[in-house]
């Protein structure tokens, strides 16, 4: 939380003192509204308070990788600040390896969430450039709309493994809508007049529990998501 808050404070200094440099300066981007699309490659955990049974010699925990697309639109409130909203679906993951003296469960649970980032742009050269740069951050809602499970067992001695649970739906054990705080940057490539072409990296951290304990997920007490989108846009200018 105090990682959170001195970005924000440092990102509101940034601001204002690039709003005293750039005040005298007639700029003006080649369109103040853009819409379009977006993907690329996501890549989630989680973090927080885990409980182990008593019969559990180690936990290993392991990131998802999957890809995401999504809708978004740029809207430029002056030369130095803009909104950027957006519609995104992309799976959100987790994959553990629980060892036993005898047995290995390999258990990998999948979230699909349709989230929706609002951030704050602050611009980081003239709109009239080929290329700009953008720092943006902001809060993220996310609305669960499925969660799988898979399980496989592995037997320590031989190796040998077989599949336990495959896609079983526990889409109960967790809370439906999530809530967090996202930041990045990107690089807007003017194509055209009224066409441009983004590169994002955008980080996710995730503030409220992701658990419904009242469902008995207490394997997990206190956890929350994480993500690192790397991705494209290509947006049109109205």
């Amino acid at each position: 939380m105090r990682i959170i808050i001195s970005f924000i404070f440092v990102f509101i200094v940034c601001t204002m003192a690039k709003a005293q440099n750039i005040s005298g300066e007639n700029m003006r981007f080649y369109s103040n509204k853009f819409f379009g699309l977006n993907g690329g490659y996501k890549i989630s955990n989680t973090f927080g308070d885990v409980l182990l049974k008593e019969d559990v010699i180690k936990e290993n925990y392991h990131s998802v990788y999957a890809f995401y697309i999504g809708v978004e639109g740029v809207f430029d409130i002056n030369n130095l600040l803009g909104i950027k909203g957006g519609v995104v679906w992309g799976p959100q993951g987790l994959e553990t390896n629980t060892i036993f003296e005898d047995i290995t469960l390999k258990k990998k649970i999948i979230r699909n969430y349709i989230e929706l980032p609002i951030t704050l742009n602050l611009k980081l050269s003239k709109s009239t450039t080929f290329l700009r740069s953008n720092l943006f951050a902001g809060p993220q809602v996310g609305f669960l709309i499925n969660a799988d499970e898979d399980i496989l067992e592995i037997d320590n001695q031989t190796n040998i493994s077989q599949v336990i649970i495959e896609k079983q739906d526990v889409t109960h054990k967790f809370n439906k809508v999530d809530f967090g705080f996202t930041l990045g940057s990107s690089f807007d490539l003017n194509l055209t007049y009224r066409l441009v072409l983004s590169f994002n990296l955008r980080g996710y951290l995730g503030l409220s529990n992701i658990n419904n304990i009242e469902k008995e997920n207490i394997n997990f007490i206190n956890t929350k998501n994480l993500g690192l989108f790397i991705g494209t846009s290509l947006l049109f200018g109205n």
